[in-house]
């Protein structure tokens, strides 16, 4: 019985491995599309728009860069349009009020290679339970990009109340 055992362990290492997935002599293999965890498109949008709220309300120009596409568009509540290098410049000229404004409601919905971001942008009127004194509804288009998810294009419109 002890020489079967010591001829295994000699054996052991000429003989031929099975990996995880029937390969042979290779050990263990990824399965396909790696190990790391599978985010959905929803929450990678998702997390873009609070990324792009953030930057926009902080100044972060960085964050901006890697959000916003090239040929983004952005259309004020005034009809007028900017391109990526404007909003990133008037992004950093900004004073300290742009910290007080509030995202609502953020809704967003995923189309394959597309998707729509909506809610509300509210300037608080001052710490009183008053209603917000401008309140504008926005949509954001993003676009999936050689598999990255970017900003296209953007419109706010002023609520009137």
């Amino acid at each position: 019985m002890n020489s079967a055992v010591y001829a295994c362990v000699l054996l052991l290492p000429w003989w031929p491995m099975q990996g995880a997935y029937g390969q042979r002599g290779g050990g263990v293999h990824p399965p396909p599309g790696g190990y790391a965890r599978h985010i959905s498109d929803f929450d990678m949008v998702s997390k873009l728009e609070q990324e792009f709220e953030a930057g926009m309300m902080n100044g972060w120009a960085a964050t901006l860069r890697r959000v916003i596409a090239e040929d983004c568009t952005f259309v004020d509540s005034r009809g007028a349009v900017q391109s990526k290098q404007q909003i990133l410049h008037e992004t950093g000229l900004q004073d300290k009020a742009a910290k007080s404004w509030k995202f609502d409601y953020v809704h967003v919905q995923i189309y394959k290679k597309a998707a729509i971001a909506n809610g509300y942008l509210s300037l608080p009127a001052a710490a009183t339970p008053q209603p917000p004194a401008l309140r504008f509804r926005f949509i954001r288009v993003y676009l999936k990009r050689k598999g990255h998810w970017q900003l296209v294009a953007s419109q706010e419109t002023l609520v009137e109340e």
